[in-house]
């Protein structure tokens, strides 16, 4: 007995929506390439990417940052990476200062919203 498959066609399929709207409320991180849902999760730190030189530090505790501004500079391998605020908020405290070596995952900046 032969199997019988479901007709595929357009009737049955849902059609893809493009909306300019389908991300709104949704955060994204260049470096991480991540996309976050902001109503739902807030970063409340900011951890390095990988091994690196801490180059520059930007912000102060006090300090408001806005999501895309640039925290700090770290330097690995003769290339200078941005590290980016993934959402608005306040800095609590800054944990590196310029020229410390830090590690994949030491936390650099704490944020509050």
């Amino acid at each position: 007995m032969r199997p019988t498959w479901p007709a595929l066609s357009a009737q049955n399929r849902a059609a893809p929506t493009r909306s300019s709207d389908a991300l709104s409320g949704w955060g994204y991180h260049a470096v991480t390439h991540r996309f976050w849902d902001m109503s739902r999760r807030v970063p409340t730190t900011i951890a390095a990417e990988m091994v690196a030189n801490v180059m520059s530090v930007g912000v102060q505790p006090g300090d408001k940052v806005a999501a895309g501004d640039t925290v700090m500079i770290l330097e690995s391998m003769k290339m200078e990476i941005p590290v980016l605020a993934e959402a608005p908020g306040t800095v609590v405290a800054v944990k590196v200062a310029s020229g410390d070596v830090v590690q994949e995952g030491d936390v650099l900046v704490e944020l509050s919203a």
